[in-house]
């Protein structure tokens, strides 16, 4: 709230009409005195005390009439010279602290007061150019986000092929055994008589299908590009996803050895990702677990939910990261890998996923022998509750 003021005008009108009411009171007295000889020296002459007393009377009316001119004239010429430009300009700062910038104060006033104006001018297209060249950084900025946003996108389903190649590899190698013996099922069915051996056979032959069929179904599904999803923030239960990958993985030949062990509690937790997202996560870690254990060994995987988020770690029982190594991790097309075994781009895309949907993933350096990474991921939020009516 603006505190009470008097204005600039009405300020030098009452110092104008002090010092004039004081000038006007000071010659009064003087009159008076002069008077007061003059009558005193000429008492007997009447006719000379009423022409000095008329004159006085008349120099104070027009010493009066004057001032109150001069006052009148000064005050308009302060109004029109110095009052009415501060109010335009002030109207005019005003309007640029609101937002509009294309005002520009008037050329009005006194020599300090067209300066004063001037300079605001400038300042106000300073700040109209300033403006100007933000909006037009946030115009590149907004591009330039959905172009990393674009490749980013690239870069994961890049990863994602990456890993379909070598689950495809172990596909291939896991469905070799189920064809074979299919082979020499139908070679059987061929000369056999018995009806009984004949309808067990085809059983046989019908679970080795589904075999193959779940093997290769899995890789379809993890292979098959992402839905686009109308829900604005998508979630998925990490116990669901994890139970699919573990399907998924237990084709590979890498993990016929390995012995994957989950605890937490037994409810559901889920997280603000989607489900796609998750899997390729979990389908990076444990594959970069089994590999580095060369496909015999354990890895624990850890569920524990906290107050606004899911921590999720997966640990192996395989050689460890070398400190030199582990500053690395992230970065993208890093390995230690031998060529053709990985292209760099897993734990660089674990990493990125985490971090879009607001969580985080960690190498976790004091675990000891083995390696262990955490993924800090965000739990969804609620709906804001509705108000009965």
């Amino acid at each position: 709230m603006t505190p009470f003021s008097l204005g600039l005008r009405a300020r030098i009108a009452i110092a104008l009409a002090v010092v004039l009411g004081a000038f006007i009171f000071v010659t009064e007295v003087s009159i008076s005195q002069v008077l007061s000889l003059s009558l005193g020296s000429a008492a007997a002459q009447p006719l000379v005390r009423d022409a000095l007393v008329n004159a006085r009377r008349l120099v104070m009316f027009y010493l009066s009439l004057g001032a109150s001119v001069t006052l009148a004239i000064g005050t308009w010429l302060l109004w029109r010279l110095a009052v009415q430009p501060l109010q335009r300009i002030t109207r005019a700062v005003e309007s640029v602290a609101s937002g509009d910038l294309k005002v520009r104060a008037p050329a009005q006033g006194a020599l300090e007061l067209l300066e004063l104006g001037a300079a605001f001018n400038r300042m106000a297209e300073t700040l109209l150019r300033q403006r100007e060249e933000i909006e037009q950084r946030i115009v590149q900025l907004e591009r330039s986000r959905a172009e990393l946003s674009m490749a980013q996108d690239r870069l994961i389903r890049a990863a994602k092929l990456a890993s379909v190649g070598t689950l495809a590899a172990g596909v291939a190698h896991e469905i070799g055994n189920p064809l074979a013996g299919l082979l020499g099922l139908v070679a059987a069915l061929e000369h056999e008589k018995d009806e009984d051996k004949t309808r067990r056979y085809r059983e046989l032959m019908g679970a080795e299908l589904r075999r193959i069929d779940t093997a290769i179904s899995g890789l379809l599904a993890y292979a098959r590009p992402s839905p686009e999803s109308d829900e604005p923030h998508p979630s998925c239960a990490v116990e669901e996803v994890l139970e699919h990958v573990r399907t998924l993985l237990s084709t590979q030949k890498d993990f016929a050895q390995v012995r994957v062990e989950v605890t937490g509690d037994r409810e559901l937790h889920p997280v603000a990702m989607s489900r796609d997202e998750l899997t390729q996560l979990l389908v990076n870690l444990l594959l970069n677990s089994a590999q580095a254990m060369e496909g015999r060994g354990r890895i624990q995987i850890s569920i524990e939910p906290t107050e606004s988020a899911v921590r999720l770690s997966v640990a192996d029982d395989g050689p460890g990261i070398s400190e030199q190594d582990a500053s690395n991790l992230f970065v993208p097309f890093f390995t230690t890998k031998l060529f053709g075994k990985g292209s760099g781009l897993g734990l660089a895309i674990c990493h990125d996923i985490c971090e879009r949907c607001g969580g985080e993933l960690s190498y976790d350096a004091g675990y000891g022998k083995g390696a262990r990474f955490v993924a800090t991921l965000p739990a969804p939020m609620l709906p804001p509750a509705e108000h009965p009516v």
